[in-house]
Parts: structure tokens; sequence; C-alpha cells
């Protein structure tokens, strides 16, 4: 046995194959394919229309095409997207949208796209594989999709989505909020002029915080002062009795309200009521607190309709 043992430790370690993930796409095109593969983290707008559904965060930026030879355009993104397609678009022999929930495009010919909807990988962003033959094709990876040029192999932002114009006026309230991570504000869109894997809808709640903003300009939910946070958490902290981190941005709802999706991470609120049945929705990373400082439900939580 000792010798087995001394034959396992000399063997040499087994070499280890990097595989893809079974379970996200892979995009095959034939070889010696003209073809490129563009990620997209999100949008710098938000739609009025989505073809994902209200249970979706979809956002929308452009892409102007420059001059160059026709190529395929694959473009995976972290959130749905729609993407509005401008300059030399007839560049673009195929255009295929990758994105579990569904992408859109404006701008190009249905019969020119192609969508992939891999039910298994619910990250696609940073997973999927574009192959030309036996070659993988390299990844250009843009974050905020404002307004960029595809000018021959390569991307540039025309403006930087994250950088506000000088003579632009701090908003008040969520609307203010709101550009800070959507600069480019609500697009516009005519569902008739958007391609997707089912007929765009309009959005009755717009999400994240736009829908936050949505629903103050409805009237139904306003953004407390600074004061009025401080307030809060000093009640919150008396009641649990230690310091509870998280207390962000207090909307204090004045009617029972649908909470819009996507209030996770950087974007999340903490809602203000007097009970729980106000609010209906997912919570993703958002708290619920009554105005004593009470907390009747914590991030992670989905709230049955009332």
């Amino acid at each position: 046995m000792l010798a087995e043992a001394a034959a396992l430790a000399l063997a040499p370690a087994p070499r280890m194959v990097r595989q893809p993930p079974q379970d996200c796409p892979t995009v095959r095109l034939p070889a010696a394919t003209r073809a490129l593969h563009l990620e997209i983290n999100e949008g710098a707008g938000v739609p009025n229309v989505s073809v994902a559904g209200e249970q979706a965060e979809t956002t929308t930026g452009t892409l102007l095409i420059g001059k160059g030879p026709p190529l395929i355009l694959v473009v995976s993104s972290y959130d749905p997207l729609i993407l509005r397609l401008g300059g030399n678009v007839q560049r673009i022999r195929k255009l295929v949208l990758v994105h579990p929930k569904g992408s859109g495009v404006t701008g190009l010919p249905r019969t020119r796209v192609r969508f992939v909807r891999p039910a298994d990988c619910p990250f696609v962003y940073g997973r999927t594989i574009v192959m030309s033959g036996r070659s993988k094709l390299p990844t250009l990876r843009h974050f905020g999709l404002g307004t960029v040029l595809l000018d021959g192999t390569s991307i540039r932002s025309l403006r930087e989505p994250r950088v506000r114009p000088p003579s632009w006026v701090r908003l008040k309230g969520f609307a203010g909020e709101m550009l800070d991570y959507y600069p480019d504000g609500v697009i516009r869109l005519w569902t008739r002029d958007v391609v997707g894997p089912v007929p765009a809808r309009p959005l009755r709640l717009l999400p994240s915080l736009v829908g936050m903003a949505q629903l103050e300009r409805e009237g139904a939910v306003r953004l407390g002062s600074s004061e009025e946070e401080s307030a809060l958490r000093m009640r919150v902290d008396a009641i649990s009795g230690q310091p509870r981190p998280g207390l962000l941005r207090a909307a204090f709802v004045l009617r029972p309200i649908r909470v819009p999706v996507g209030l996770c991470g950087a974007h999340q609120v903490t809602f203000v009521v007097r009970r729980r049945s106000d609010l209906a929705g997912d919570l993703c990373h958002s708290d619920v607190i009554t105005a004593e400082g009470r907390v009747l439900a914590e991030a992670g939580s989905w709230l049955d309709k009332p």
C-alpha cells in the first residue's frame, strides 16, 4: 500500500480543462464569419415599453453603426435591453440578441434579427460564448449604454452617460435620484417599432427608481428629507436595540401601491407605511417600516397583493 501511495503522490496532476458553462448560451456562427460580440450591462435610459414584461427591469440605449464591412452583431446584456440602432444599419447582416427574458431592437427589420433566450441561464452577462467555426470571438464590453458608436470593430461613447451636462439643474425628489442612474431618463417608444421575440407592450409601472419617480409624480409617494431619514433611523435603532444599516431613501407611501421591480443594490429604498398592506410586489433589497420605526418587512420579501 505504501508503494501505491508513493506512486499516486508522484503521478502528474490531471490537466484541468476550462469548459464553458453548460447551462449558458453558445452562439455558433459559420467559420470565417465577420462578427462582433458586444456585452452591455444596462442602458442609460428606461423605455416606456418592454418585451420582457412588468417583472423585469428593461433599459435602453443607442448604438450608431459607423462605416465598415458587413458583419453579424451578437449583443448580450445583464438586464433586458431595447437596442436602438442608427447610422449605417445596412452593415448588419444579422443581429443576435441574447437574454433569457427577452430583448428587443428598433431600426432593423425582423428578417435580420435572431433571438436567443436560454431558459436555464438567468445571467448571460459574462457567460455568453460566441463561436465562429472553432474560434471564440473576443467580447467588447460597455457598462452604461447611452449613445455609442460602433466604428469598424471598436466602440466608443459619444457622450459619457454617467456625467450630466453642467447646465442641468438638480431635480428634487425621486426625479433627481432617477437621473443619477438613468441620465437619459424615460425614452418614449412606439410598440410597433420594437422588434422582439414577443410583441412589445406598454409598461403601466416603470422599473426601479424611474418607477418611484412615476409614483411620486402621481402623488402616491414622496421622498423624505435627510432630517426625516435621520429621525427614522434613530427610531429604528432604538426599537431594534442596535444600529441597523441600509436605511436609504425614505419613501413615504401615501396610498396603496405596487412596488416597482428592480429596487436592488444602490437603487434600494426604505418604504414608510401605515400598514403592511399598503405595498404589494417584490421588495428586492428594500425594507418596509412604520413612521414609529417598527420594521414590517425586510429585504428579499415578496408582499402579496392587498
